[in-house]
């Protein structure tokens, strides 16, 4: 698709339902949908607020030489249509005393977050399980939590999920069998990454002690699509039985582990906040917000703010650039994050200027895209070449 000059080669998920015209604005971003980090565009229709249907409507490689080249796959292509779904979390919801979950406003939401974990324990109680597809500044305002509540180093555990993509042996452009963007920062930034022989996240300890009934409250981030943290049967299955007393789930998506939570608290996709992410090689990434969250859905660096508030614990934080700052100064003299705090994120641009602005070398692909000018007329002998020193050609008699 991205190397035909014509437009002759599309795709089913995009043919007939969008013309480039309609996509008006572009965001230059990454895929955060593996560890291998592609350099991306966003494309967004030009939709009001009110009208159905998706702004996020097509992801196209981005050429970078050290990480993707010119190349993506077709999970990071195609699977983005989540991100809009109707399964998105808009507003936060809580267990009432009937067992069925209501939407409340974030003020409820987390006046009794507060009540219910004093009721488990306190603070201290509580046990973090996070998925890999946090950000920098996500497992960091965690760090500051469980820091601040006292959790052990043994009540935090992170997990992403491995798949098995099979490509040929030979090939230059590799996918990684880990669904997550962020398994390098959360080892660098301190956190408990186990891997088993495969690759996959290794939470056995972890998972003993919540099936076992030895925690009281358990707070579970997972700000990815459906399944990338990994298997959450147990979870689920410890809440049903009684042995888990309190369920908070922050996320994205109503998934079957939403469902049995206490509280659920909807937060933002990697498309919808400025986040940081530590690749496979270990390069840091910035991922630029695209689109806003859905309804009262937010930044899930607010939410911890928030949640820390809630619990006594100050987090004087206003936007995500704050809390990278920190983060920077905390990994100060580790290798590969000394341009953190000065990580460049871009805001939705003109599709016409991306064009122009674009690396010289691909604009054959693009122009294509943008051809609004008024249909060449060949009727007549066309007007000779103002280029200068260019050669005009005269009609040969015969």
């Amino acid at each position: 698709m991205d190397v035909c000059p014509v437009g002759a080669i599309t795709t089913r998920d995009y043919r007939f339902k969008s013309r480039p015209w309609d996509n008006p604005e572009a965001v230059d971003t990454i895929c955060t949908f593996c560890e291998k980090g592609c350099n991306t565009t966003e494309w967004l229709r030009a939709k009001p607020e009110w009208a159905k249907g998706a702004r996020l409507i097509r992801v196209t490689p981005r050429y970078n030489p050290d990480v993707n080249g010119y190349w993506m796959c077709d999970i990071g292509r195609f699977d983005y249509h989540w991100i809009e779904s109707d399964d998105r979390l808009q507003r936060p919801l809580l267990r009432t005393g009937a067992g069925a979950q209501e939407p409340v406003d974030w003020r409820e939401a987390l006046t009794k977050l507060a009540d219910y974990v004093t009721a488990a324990g306190g603070p201290g109680a509580l046990r973090f399980f996070v998925s890999a597809h946090a950000s920098l500044e996500e497992l960091f305002l965690i760090g500051r939590l469980g820091s601040a509540f006292g959790v052990p180093e043994d009540g935090v555990a992170v997990g992403w999920r491995t798949r098995e993509k099979p490509q040929p042996s030979q090939t230059k452009f590799r996918i990684s069998a880990v669904d997550a963007p962020n398994v390098n920062g959360a080892r660098d930034l301190g956190f408990p990454v186990n891997r088993d022989a495969n690759g996959a996240a290794n939470v056995t300890a972890f998972r003993q002690a919540v099936e076992q009934g030895r925690v009281k409250a358990l707070y579970v981030f997972d700000p990815g699509p459906n399944g990338s943290i990994g298997d959450v049967s147990w979870i689920v299955a410890a809440r049903h039985s009684g042995k888990l007393p309190l369920l908070i789930v922050q996320g994205v998506l109503f998934s079957h582990l939403a469902k049995a939570a206490d509280i659920v608290l909807p937060g933002a996709s990697s498309s919808e906040k400025d986040a940081s992410y530590v690749n496979e090689q270990g390069r840091v990434q910035a991922s630029s917000s695209a689109i806003v969250p859905p309804g009262d859905a937010q930044e899930d660096w607010q939410v911890f703010v928030n949640v820390g508030r809630a619990l006594g614990a100050a987090l004087e934080y206003t936007s995500s650039a704050a809390v990278r700052g920190d983060v920077a100064g905390a990994m100060k003299g580790h290798e590969g994050y000394a341009g953190l705090a000065m990580l460049a994120f871009v805001r939705p641009v003109s599709a016409r200027n991306w064009l122009q602005a674009s690396n010289p070398s691909e604009r054959w692909k693009w122009d294509v895209m943008f051809q609004d000018l008024p249909p060449v007329k060949f009727a007549g002998r066309p007007e000779p070449t103002s280029i200068p020193g260019a050669i005009v050609l005269q009609k040969v008699e015969r």
